[in-house]
């Protein structure tokens, strides 16, 4: 005779699921990654920093191992697919209408400030990623065509 699986199960294992996905897309880690101090790759794209008036220049090859190491490859493909959040292919092309470089920090820093049509607000915040480490990463997004 099969067993029947209880309400009290089935809820203990959405739970868990929410729980897994939460953290894969960073919600269960308040402390920021520790990040290497590379040098600038001279033909990297330069970012405007966040809050500061200086220009920083990224490096797409170490954005795109921070893209992995800051799970946003845990919600984000790097082509049109949507795992939980939209599909990053051609997003250089579709930030340039909305304020290109500027546009993709803040979609990283300040994650209720752009909220794609079609997506519920629920990106993890990323805010405690250095000026640096989001010059990377917008870098890298660049290079997503």
């Amino acid at each position: 005779m099969p067993r029947m699986i209880s309400r009290k199960s089935v809820l203990l294992f959405a739970v868990a699921s929410f729980a897994v996905i939460a953290f894969a897309c960073g919600g269960g880690d308040d402390e920021p990654a520790a990040t290497s101090t590379s040098p600038p790759n001279p033909t990297a794209t330069t970012v405007q920093a966040t809050a500061t008036s200086s220009a920083l220049t990224g490096d797409a090859a170490r954005g795109e191992g921070l893209f992995v190491s800051e799970t946003c490859a845990g919600c984000h493909s790097t082509g049109d697919n949507t795992i939980v959040g939209p599909g990053l292919k051609g997003v250089r092309a579709r930030a340039a209408a909305l304020g290109g470089d500027a546009y993709l920090t803040e979609s990283i820093t300040d994650r209720n400030a752009v909220i794609v049509d079609g997506f519920n607000p629920i990106m993890s915040d990323f805010s405690f990623l250095d000026d640096q480490t989001v010059a990377d990463l917008v870098a890298y997004l660049n290079t997503l065509n």
